[in-house]
């Protein structure tokens, strides 16, 4: 599955102030987070990769609620390839 082939994502929270968090879930039960339409974290059975915030502080508040340990966050490089070997 490629990142841009990932479309119609359904409303799942929306937080005054900052945007909103689409979230989408596949019939594989895989789950894709974006914000606005930015692909920014994804879950694959207990796994979740979120990518580390290069983007918004808007952006940054998303992340914060889907992975609030910053620790955890991987940078672009990382969060493709992980999306290649988990996802695709």
């Amino acid at each position: 599955m490629q990142k841009d082939r990932i479309i119609k994502p359904k409303w799942d929270y929306y937080c005054k102030n900052s945007g909103a968090i689409l979230v989408f879930t596949d019939t594989n039960q895989q789950v894709f987070y974006f914000s606005y339409q930015t692909l920014v974290a994804f879950r694959v059975g207990e796994q979740l990769v979120c990518h580390e915030n290069v983007w918004s502080s808007t952006t940054g508040k998303h992340l914060n609620r889907i992975e609030p340990d910053k620790s955890k966050r991987v940078n672009k490089e990382t969060f493709d390839k992980l999306f290649t070997e988990l996802v695709e």
